[in-house]
């Protein structure tokens, strides 16, 4: 009898020795499919973070070349709106002399005919 409870005893141990080894090797195995989800997870999240600033950084290098065509625009037309102020006051000012010129003839025939 004793030896049969021995036997049983080992019987069961052995089976709960073998189901803890299942058990562990279970665990084991849920561990690193979650490891491997979570570097999935890590990866999407490192190339969607690469796409957006990759997005981010072409739209701000998109407007920093707008901004910039857009002050070269804006430079030449104030060089030309310059340069027609300089070509007016040049016209200004041959028309004074040439108002002056004529003023002073003007003058005298004015006396004359008095």
């Amino acid at each position: 009898m004793e030896t049969e409870k021995e036997d049983l005893i080992n019987s069961y141990e052995i089976k709960m020795q073998e189901l803890k080894e299942e058990l562990e090797l279970r665990m084991k195995v849920e561990v690193h499919e979650i490891e491997e989800r979570k570097n999935q997870h890590r990866n999407e999240l490192m190339e969607n973070h690469a796409r957006s600033y990759k997005e981010m950084k072409d739209y701000q290098n998109q407007i920093t070349r707008e901004s910039l065509e857009l002050i070269k625009v804006l430079k030449e037309r104030l060089q030309d709106i310059k340069d027609n102020i300089k070509k007016n006051d040049e016209i200004i000012e041959s028309l004074e002399k040439e108002m002056l010129e004529f003023r002073e003839p003007l003058t005298q025939a004015k006396h004359e005919s008095e």
